[in-house]
């Protein structure tokens, strides 16, 4: 979506594991190109949303919006330019315990059956960017 306001988050992207709002992960990209905001007025935000059942697209883009007003990410005089939905149907799984318990167990299944064994990276670790994945690395075999 593409607001009118500046957002209030200095952060680049956020995880929200709040149920009470839809939002799963934010991207103000705003903060990555400060100058292009400023020059056009336009502060672009991507909105993911996951869910287990199909999303009903009708209202979602001004619903996500007033949730981030509500979680003081933008002012509340922010008005919507622009706004597309984009389902993916096979996107990410839902991030939930048992998800996650079910990945350290592989995890500490691997390492402790292969001990000259590095895992990293996205699924790993808690690491999402390219850029955090390859600090990662880095750090790991300086």
């Amino acid at each position: 979506m593409v607001v009118d306001a500046a957002p209030l988050a200095d952060d680049h992207f956020f995880f929200c594991y709040d149920k009470q709002y839809s939002p799963f992960r934010v991207t103000l990209y705003t903060n990555l190109q400060p100058d292009l905001a400023a020059e056009t007025g336009r502060h672009r935000v991507t909105i993911e949303v996951l869910s287990d059942d199909p999303l009903e697209a009708d209202g979602l883009i001004e619903k996500s919006l007033s949730e981030l007003i509500d979680m003081s990410i933008f002012p509340e005089n922010s008005q919507l330019m622009y706004g597309i939905v984009m389902p993916i149907a096979q996107g990410f799984p839902v991030l939930t315990k048992s998800l996650e318990n079910a990945k350290a167990n592989l995890i500490g299944e691997v390492t402790d059956k292969c001990r000259n064994l590095k895992l990293l990276g996205r699924n790993c670790s808690d690491v999402w960017f390219m850029h955090e994945v390859l600090r990662q690395v880095h750090e790991e075999f300086s």
